[in-house]
C-alpha cells in the first residue's frame, strides 16, 4: 500500500511540474484582459479649442469612446438651461469653467453627475461640489465639508478633482496648495495642488494617498523623463483595475493624456493626448470614467434673431436612429425623471402644444455617421422670448438628449 501511495505521489508530483507551467500561464490571462480593457471617458477643457472643427468652450463635457470618437454631450446651452435667468438680466447664466468632474453613472438627475467650477458663481463657491437635482443645481459636498476633511486653515480652497466610490469615500485633489493643520506631504503643514487626497467613507479626516513627488514619478515614469507636473488636474478609477487615474498640468506635450498608477506609472493607452482628436494641444481640467451616455442635442446659434436660421443637430452614434424635436417656453423647467440624459425640462404650454401638431416636421433620421440635423427659420414676432428644446428617440420614445436653451432675439 505504502508503494502504491508513493507511486501516486510522484505521478501527482510529476503532473503538478508538467501542467503547472501552464495553469499558471492561464491564470495570467484573466489579469492581462483587464489590463487590456478599454473604457469611455468624460472630459472638460481648461480652455476653448475645436474638435472636427466645431469650437469646444472650456465649461463644455466631451464623451471620448474607446473606439477613439470624441464628442460634446453637455454643451454650454445646456448648464445655461437650468441655470435660468437668477439675474433677471433676460439672459440665462453661462459658467466660466469646469474644475473637476465625476460620473456616477445615472446621467442627470439626483446629483449624480458631480462637478466643480473654477471660481465662484452663482452663490455656489469654487470647493462646492455641485450636482443636477431636478432641473436645477445644489451643493452635493460643501467647500466647508473639504476643509474640515483636510484641516485647511485659511478659511477657503477651489476643488480642483473629484472622484465619488460607490461607499462614498471620495479622491480629490486641490487647484492651489493649502495649509493645513492636520496633514502634510512633501512640505510640513501643506497639501499641494499635485496631491491626490483619500477622505474614507464615514471618517471625519482625509489622508494624503500620493504627494506631488510621487505623482512626478508616476509621470516620469511614463513618459520617460523627469518632469514637475504643477498640478493634478483631474482624478477619476479604472473601472477593471481598480488604479486610479489622472490629468496633470505639465508637461504640455501630455497636459490633455490620461495617466494611471498602474505598473509605477504608465500613460493609458488610447487617452493619450494626441489620441483625443482636438485641432492642436489642450489641457484636461476634468475627467471621470463615462458611465452614462444619450444622444446629444446642439444648436449653431444659441442667439439667434428673428428671421434668421438656426440648425438643431443630434450626434447619438445609432445610425437610423429617428428623432423628434421639441420645444416649451423655459419660463420654469419641470422635472421628469427618464433615462438617456436624465430628465424631460419641458413644460406642456402653448409652444409645445404647437410643436406636437408639427411633429412630423420635426422628426429626423441620423446618417450613416449618427448624425441628424433639423434647420429653422427662427420667426419674427413677440420677442425676446426663450425657448426649452430636447429630443427623444422615437423607437425608444423614452430616451431623452440633454435639453438646450435657445434665446430668441437675444
Amino acid at each position: 500500500m505504502a508503494g502504491s501511495v508513493r507511486s501516486l505521489t510522484n505521478r501527482n508530483t510529476l503532473m503538478l511540474r508538467l501542467v503547472l507551467p501552464m495553469l499558471l500561464a492561464l491564470a495570467a490571462l484573466p489579469a492581462l484582459a483587464r489590463a487590456q480593457e478599454s473604457f469611455d471617458i468624460l472630459i472638460s477643457l481648461s480652455t476653448d479649442s475645436s474638435l472636427a472643427s466645431q469650437p469646444i468652450e472650456d465649461e463644455e463635457i466631451l464623451l471620448h469612446r474607446a473606439t477613439g470618437l470624441t464628442r460634446l454631450v453637455w454643451p454650454g446651452e445646456t448648464f445655461s438651461a437650468l441655470t435660468g435667468d437668477p439675474g433677471n438680466t433676460g439672459l440665462h447664466h453661462v459658467f466660466g469653467d469646469l474644475d473637476a468632474l465625476h460620473d456616477s453613472g445615472l446621467g442627470g438627475p439626483g446629483g449624480e453627475l458631480l462637478f466643480s467650477l473654477t471660481s465662484n458663481e452663482l452663490g455656489f463657491l469654487d470647493g462646492d461640489v455641485l450636482g443636477v437635482v431636478d432641473g436645477g443645481y445644489e451643493v452635493v459636498i460643501s467647500e466647508a465639508a473639504f476643509m474640515g476633511a483636510a484641516g485647511v486653515d485659511d478659511g477657503n480652497l477651489d476643488i480642483d478633482a473629484i472622484h465619488r466610490y460607490e461607499d462614498g469615500s471620495l479622491l480629490f485633489s486641490f487647484a492651489e496648495n493649502e495649509s493645513s493643520n492636520t496633514l502634510s506631504g512633501d512640505i510640513a503643514g501643506v497639501v499641494q495642488d499635485g496631491d491626490i487626497l483619500l477622505w474614507p467613507a464615514g471618517s471625519a479626516g482625509a489622508e494624503l494617498l500620493l504627494t506631488e513627488g510621487q505623482i512626478n514619478a508616476l509621470v516620469a515614469a511614463a513618459i520617460g523623463s523627469s518632469v514637475s507636473i504643477g498640478d493634478t488636474k483631474g482624478v477619476a478609477v479604472d473601472p477593471f483595475t481598480n488604479d486610479i487615474l489622472f490629468t496633470v498640468q505639465s508637461p504640455s506635450a501630455h497636459d490633455g493624456s490620461v495617466f494611471s498608477t498602474a505598473g509605477g506609472g504608465q500613460l493609458v493607452a488610447g487617452l493619450e493626448e494626441s489620441s483625443l482628436g482636438f485641432d492642436g494641444g489642450v489641457e484636461l481640467d476634468a475627467l471621470t470614467v463615462a458611465l452614462s451616455t444619450w444622444p446629444t442635442l446642439e444648436v449653431s446659434d444659441a442667439k439667434p434673431q428673428g428671421g434668421s436660421s438656426a440648425v438643431f443637430s443630434i450626434t447619438g452614434e445609432a445610425p437610423g436612429a429617428a428623432y423628434l424635436v421639441l420645444f416649451s417656453f423655459s419660463l420654469d423647467v419641470v422635472w421628469y425623471w427618464l433615462p438617456g440624459w436624465g430628465g424631460v425640462t419641458l413644460t406642456e404650454d402653448a409652444v409645445f402644444a404647437l410643436a406636437l401638431s408639427q411633429a412630423p416636421s420635426l422628426i429626423v433620421v441620423a446618417d450613416g455617421l449618427g448624425h441628424a440635423s433639423l434647420p429653422l427659420i427662427v420667426p419674427s414676432g413677440p420677442l425676446p422670448l426663450d425657448l426649452m428644446v430636447q429630443a427623444f428617440d422615437i423607437g425608444n420614445p423614452h430616451f431623452s438628449s440633454n435639453p438646450i436653451v435657445v434665446e430668441l432675439d437675444q
